[in-house]
């Protein structure tokens, strides 16, 4: 930042840095350098050793520790202004440093949070696996696979949802196992009786025509869920009502 400064009846170019950097204050003077007026300012041959602008301290320093550019500069050349050169840079190094604490403190919390989450979402992982190994080592066995199967059928009858086969089976046999597994182990017990097994798919499918006709005459959405469980045992979820109503809709 180029900040113009009056020393008698001329005006001087100023480059400032701030103490970061060095002790001295830059000085580059553009339209004439005379070394007594830039000694009557207060300055010494040393000050010209750096070659550091306020604006490149700016976009190196501020600008990535994520504080205000313009509001850091705009603020250095009102106090140079209203107090002079060194307290200027001194409030401003001031407020730069309590602002980067904040920043630093922001992108730390941050930090945790996502490490947090990592773990988390690590642990959910192990704990998965860990299920997964339990329940391939459950049903290995055939008569606790058999009897794991009469449970599921006879709670299917019942017209339990799957979310509640799932409950139950880590209630009743704790452990948990994936909805494919159920439909997997339903499939059998259907097989074993004779009786042909029809996936949610295929029950929704099926019956979709009799589905889009409930929400074409006007039924509210809790209605033609109950009514569809009740009638078909299935629990509709988003993605099948979804496709019956665009369907309701296009007709």
């Amino acid at each position: 930042m180029i900040v113009t400064a009056k020393h008698g009846e001329k005006y001087y170019k100023l480059k400032y840095v701030t103490r970061e950097y060095t002790d001295a204050i830059k000085v580059d003077v553009e339209y004439k350098k005379m070394k007594g007026g830039i000694e009557a300012l207060g300055f010494g041959s040393s000050n010209y050793t750096k070659e550091i602008t306020v604006m490149e301290h700016a976009e190196t320093i501020l600008i990535k520790k994520g504080n205000d550019k313009e509001k850091i500069l705009s603020l250095l050349q009102y106090e140079i202004e209203k107090n002079g050169y060194v307290k200027a840079l001194e409030k401003i190094d001031t407020y730069i440093y309590k602002e980067t604490e904040i920043i630093e403190n922001m992108y730390m919390n941050s930090l945790e949070e996502e490490m947090k989450e990592k773990e988390v979402k690590k642990a959910f992982k192990l704990e998965s696996k860990k299920q997964e190994s339990i329940s391939r080592k459950i049903l290995s066995n055939p008569e606790k696979r058999k009897e794991i199967r009469e449970y599921l059928f006879n709670k299917r009858a019942e017209k339990c949802l799957y979310d509640d086969l799932v409950k139950g089976l880590e209630k009743d046999f704790g452990f948990k196992v994936h909805k494919t597994t159920i439909n997997r182990l339903l499939k059998e017990a259907c097989k074993e009786r004779g009786i042909e097994y029809v996936s949610n798919s295929e029950m929704f499918f099926n019956h979709k025509d009799v589905l889009v006709g409930w929400i074409k005459s006007g039924m509210q959405k809790d209605e033609v869920i109950g009514r569809f469980n009740d009638i078909y045992g299935m629990q509709l979820n988003k993605y099948y009502y979804s496709m019956a109503e665009r369907e309701a809709k296009r007709c």
